[in-house]
């Protein structure tokens, strides 16, 4: 079933690559590319959680960041999990 839940997570990724929309360039606190908005949150956070976080935020910042311009973007489903689809 998962793996079923990876394919067709794959074809509505590449359904929605040309697919544009005003609301889709606003701003979320969950990408990963607003990093400063994140960073300020950290002290939420459990101290054995907050470490791994913080370390993800300065790989993502010093690796990722620089080069984001030149990456592809685009609308996904980026929230399909076991606990989140509806099966039939």
């Amino acid at each position: 079933l998962l793996r079923e839940l990876g394919g067709v997570t794959a074809r509505v990724s590449c359904a929605l690559s040309a697919f544009d929309h005003p609301e889709a360039h606003r701003t979320f606190i969950w990408d990963l590319a607003q990093t400063a908005a994140i960073r300020p949150l950290l002290p939420l956070l459990a101290p054995e959680r907050r470490a791994l976080i913080a370390d993800t935020l300065r790989d993502f910042e010093s690796t990722v960041l620089p080069l984001s311009d030149r990456l592809p973007r685009q609308v996904i489903h980026g929230d399909v999990n076991d606990q989140n689809v509806l099966v039939g």
